[in-house]
């Protein structure tokens, strides 16, 4: 039953269908979490406890912040009750999950060749695909989680390839997969794979260094504030209408947010800018937590994070831990369950000297 569960899992992460908004992925792995404690009677903490206990006092804020706005204000919606349980799932970062991950990272690795293989191959014969709008339009229509999760799995597998050392023209194919999806994430989490070596090497440095990248992306963004292009990878108008509209809703309630509830949620509550559409939400992790849960509920799982990369001892998993995170800060993947799914992976060799078990009978 393990077995299957596994391989279940391990398909639909990177064949990301969904049912609704739910990743099968996602079914499959609680299964398969319910059949390890059903087995072993036993539901295990392992980390450190500063990770765990901020995670309890994070998700008990966000159960008084949804239930008090939904009180006040009477506006809760199913989306925001989903989001609300979806961030039950970040217990999964500091319990113990029996997986194999000998076996997960050769299956997962090479079903993403098979899918990198099939992008690059639809890629050259479509007719769509000098116009990326047209081609991710095509695409959307036949890969569930194109363009934005997509991805997330490609620089994922070109991270396992470092360990695998399967030949580098299997990296190759999956670093054009993931290019041409067009994702400004994509772009970076190929650039991130690639420097890997870099801050290894210089890696007594790595906590100013990654300071600093990360102050230069965002320097980079206020740059793009006044800069057209008709690249779509350098194209930020969207994302900067996102911003001034996210910002407009926080000036009305910036210390505890709305309850749960994103931008096309708030459509009744009056703000001083005009969007330029109705958009679905921030396309980013610090916006998006801000705007929920305000920035009492962003500096709470930003906390549980810090702990979460400085218990982890492998420097690679630690950088990668650190690259997806940062990847979040274009794409909105705190309900995204391939996002948590790596986040498990990359944290699975860290210390369990603190154990603790909650459940034994």
């Amino acid at each position: 039953m393990n077995k299957i569960l596994h391989i279940l899992t391990i398909f639909f992460i990177v064949f990301c269908y969904q049912i609704g908004q739910i990743y099968i992925a996602n079914i499959t792995f609680i299964l398969f979490f319910l059949n390890q404690i059903l087995n072993s009677g036993k539901l295990k903490i392992v980390g450190s406890k500063k990770a765990s206990i901020s995670l309890f006092i994070f998700l008990i804020y966000i159960t008084l912040n949804t239930i008090f706005y939904s009180l006040f204000f009477k506006s809760i919606e199913a989306r925001s009750i989903q989001q609300f349980l979806y961030n039950f799932q970040y217990l999964f970062l500091i319990l113990f999950i029996d997986i194999d991950y000998v076996l997960v990272e050769k299956l997962i690795f090479k079903t993403i060749i098979i899918f990198s293989t099939i992008i690059c191959a639809v890629f050259l014969y479509s007719g769509d695909s000098v116009d990326l709008f047209k081609w991710n339009e095509f695409m959307n229509n036949y890969f569930p989680g194109w363009p934005n999760t997509v991805p997330l799995i490609l620089i994922f597998g070109l991270f396992l390839n470092r360990n695998l050392k399967y030949p580098f023209f299997f990296s190759l194919v999956i670093a054009s997969a993931a290019l041409v999806t067009g994702s400004r994430g994509a772009l970076l989490g190929v650039i991130g794979i690639l420097l890997l070596p870099f801050f290894k090497k210089f890696k007594r440095y790595i906590n100013i260094s990654l300071v600093i990248s990360f102050f230069t992306i965002v320097l980079s963004f206020n740059f793009l504030l006044n800069y057209e292009s008709d690249l779509k990878l350098l194209r930020a108008f969207d994302r900067i209408d996102i911003y001034y509209t996210t910002m407009a809703y926080l000036k009305q309630s910036l210390l505890f947010g709305y309850g749960g509830n994103t931008i096309e949620q708030l459509q009744y509550v009056k703000i001083d800018y005009d969007p330029l559409m109705n958009w679905g939400h921030t396309h980013n992790i610090a916006l998006e937590f801000t705007l929920r849960y305000g920035l009492i509920g962003l500096m709470l799982f930003s906390t549980f994070l810090f702990f979460k990369i400085k218990e982890i001892s492998d420097f690679d998993s630690r950088y990668m831990f650190f690259i997806f995170i940062l990847l979040a800060f274009f794409q909105t993947f705190i309900r995204d369950f391939i996002f948590l799914f790596i986040l498990i992976y990359l944290k699975r060799n860290e210390s369990s000297k603190n154990d603790e078990y909650l459940l034994n009978h």
